[in-house]
């Protein structure tokens, strides 16, 4: 009888999840989201609620960042691997900002938070008040308090 060497062979197959391509999407609908975010911080300076505006601008400002830091990670050609947690994580804070922005009917607090604004972001708020003066119905936010604001 002959001797017949048998060889294993591992076969090496990506999951669907884990095609690059999988990557491109995440992110691409990750980008899509940042938009609500920009509507729920208008929705709050609608409200008179500016400190939660500007913390729902700087947290987008925040996660516009990281996308951008993630699209270089795979234009480099980092392994998915290594971005898809960094995706996750993205993901996790851009919903906890919209959570947290959609709560814009709860009263101030007694003494208000003052955050400090980076320009960048004072920007974002000034360019906010002017599309909600601009939309029909006029605005919560009057001239008075836009200017206590610091703007």
């Amino acid at each position: 009888m002959t001797s017949r060497k048998v060889v294993h062979r591992i076969r090496f197959e990506l999951k669907p999840d884990k095609r690059p391509g999988r990557v491109d999407r995440r992110l691409a609908a990750l980008r899509g989201k940042l938009p609500a975010l920009w509507e729920r911080a208008a929705s709050a300076l609608a409200t008179g609620q500016d400190q939660l505006a500007g913390l729902a601008l700087r947290r987008r400002r925040v996660l516009m960042r990281e996308l951008d830091s993630l699209s270089l990670l795979l234009a480099a050609n980092v392994p998915p691997d290594r971005v898809e947690p960094r995706i996750d994580a993205a993901d996790r804070l851009l919903e906890a900002s919209l959570s947290e922005a959609s709560r814009t009917g709860n009263p101030p607090p007694k003494e208000p938070v003052v955050l400090e604004l980076d320009p960048a972001v004072q920007s974002d708020l000034r360019r906010l008040r002017e599309d909600v003066r601009n939309q029909p119905g006029g605005s919560a936010v009057t001239d008075q308090e836009e200017q206590g604001c610091g703007t």
